[in-house]
């Protein structure tokens, strides 16, 4: 694809970037062969691979939450449903008998808070530890918790990843009594990493936290954070916010991209998660269409967090299975059927376009929300990907600082 400047280009393919910088049209034809010869050399074909090689688990243990987030995208508190011991108990049996596998990832998810009844997440994860061979926690976290749930996480090794919206946090995360949760979340945030814990800081945009986003920064490298992942609200029939919530997405590209170039400025050691740039593959935005099973209080299986009650829109067919008889029953029609999820199957365009392998359609669920069924590119995804890819690609390749800040590996071949 052209990058900005006169004669820059990038080569995207699964796995790689090839760059020429300046390069003559000899050199870029010559480029464009030794890819190709590369491609054509690969032992394999490069296949739709489904994402996690593990046997993994969500549970949703309650829809109830402590804090009332004007933009919630599971409406959370307003039902206080808390899942059974059993349900949770027989999802990851389940797991242990279904697959053969030494390791068992599971992930806490909201719904509502999910370390709010933290007695039943104990069991849960308790009866994980006695059922299977090695057991990997991973928890999304409004980060409100108390000293003993924070106990926990630094003993058992868990995976926290804290919701925390930096500058606009008090007006976007209060507590469901309107008072502020800020200064909670931010000691809890220094006292994990402090005790040694990885955390990524997940934070929400809206049209007016735009822009906030270097102020959020400020607040976070201080606290130790190593990764935050900006992530704009999204308005859907299920959520709290509304069409006025949401960021342009043109004016998000760009405050996104300023917010990189700040990081580098500053020379701070943070990774930056765009949610909009990847590694180059032909796979699927995330699980949800191939192998995502995420369990609901109400003891159904969903294969997205923001589908977890039967009367939400598209629950005929995001909902995969339930909890029956002690086991988790699923359906294979459905399972199937999402299948077609798939950049490559979306209308108007997404099968032609260069940034296709990096953008591979954007979240599914965000595009249904937006366009319905079938799948349709979504537009605020384009914009955003148009806007952001060509200078943050060129950026990669011109400057080690960027690459580092929103890649895991940071070398890049220049040619």
């Amino acid at each position: 694809m052209k990058l900005p400047g006169k004669r820059n280009y990038a080569l995207i393919s699964p796995g790689r970037i090839a760059y020429g910088l300046n390069a003559s049209e000899p050199e870029l034809q010559g480029l464009v062969a030794e890819e190709e010869t590369f491609l054509l050399e690969q032992k394999a074909p490069i296949d739709i691979q489904d994402p996690l090689a593990s046997v993994s688990i969500g549970l949703i243990p309650t829809f109830d939450c402590n804090l009332g987030c004007i933009y919630c995208y599971a409406r959370g508190g307003e039902t206080k449903e808390i899942m059974p011991l059993e349900i949770g108990m027989a999802a990851i049996k389940d797991a242990t008998r279904s697959e053969n596998r030494e390791l068992l990832r599971i992930y806490l998810v909201g719904g509502g808070e999910p370390l709010l009844y933290f007695d039943l997440v104990k069991q849960l994860i308790d009866y994980a530890r006695a059922t299977y061979q090695n057991v990997e926690v991973n928890v999304v976290t409004n980060g409100t918790f108390d000293n003993n749930v924070l106990k926990w996480l630094l003993k058992y090794g868990v995976n926290v990843r804290v919701s925390y919206d930096g500058a606009m946090h008090d007006v976007q995360r209060p507590y469901a009594n309107g008072k502020p949760s800020s200064f909670t979340v931010e000691n809890n945030i220094r006292r994990l990493i402090l005790g040694g814990a990885f955390v990524i800081v997940q934070s929400i945009v809206t049209r007016d936290s735009l822009g906030t986003m270097q102020q959020t920064i400020d607040r976070v490298v201080p606290m130790g954070v190593n990764a935050i992942k900006f992530e704009p609200a999204i308005a859907t029939g299920v959520s709290r916010a509304s069409s006025i919530t949401e960021p342009d997405p043109k004016q998000y590209a760009e405050a996104l991209w300023e917010a990189i170039r700040y990081v580098a400025e500053q020379g701070y050691d943070l990774t930056v998660d765009t949610g909009f740039f990847g590694e180059p593959s032909t796979d699927y935005y995330c699980g949800m269409p191939v192998n995502n099973r995420i369990v609901t209080p109400l003891g159904k299986v969903t294969s997205c967090v923001e589908v977890a009650r039967p009367g939400d829109p598209y629950a005929n067919t995001v909902m995969v299975g339930n909890i029956s008889g002690g086991r988790m029953v699923l359906d294979k029609t459905r399972k199937e059927a999402l299948r077609i999820l798939h950049y490559a199957n979306q209308l108007e365009g997404c099968s032609s376009c260069n940034l296709r392998m990096i953008c591979h359609g954007g979240c599914p669920m965000a595009n249904i929300w937006r366009n319905g069924l079938p799948i349709r590119k979504s537009m605020f995804t384009c914009t955003v990907e148009h806007t952001l890819l060509p200078k943050l690609l060129l950026a990669i390749a011109e400057d080690p600082r960027i690459a580092k800040i929103v890649m895991e590996g940071s070398e890049i071949d220049r040619f």
